[in-house]
């Protein structure tokens, strides 16, 4: 993980769960450089969820 700025984030929580986080932290990780994220949640399916919008798995991205 680079340096910056690190923020855990339940990707499994929330009314409609990782359809909705997935993207807003992609989105996050194109916005700003040094922002790190941890994504807390089942592997597979957030895995499969980064993979539906066109993103590899990412450096900055810890599952």
């Amino acid at each position: 993980m680079s340096s910056g700025l690190t923020i855990a984030i339940d990707a499994m929580g929330g009314d409609f769960g990782s359809s909705e986080i997935i993207p807003a932290a992609l989105f996050s990780l194109n916005k700003h450089k040094k922002l790190n994220l941890i994504l807390v949640g089942k592997e597979d399916i957030l895995h499969e969820e980064i993979k539906k919008h066109n993103s590899r798995d990412n450096e900055r991205i810890t599952i």
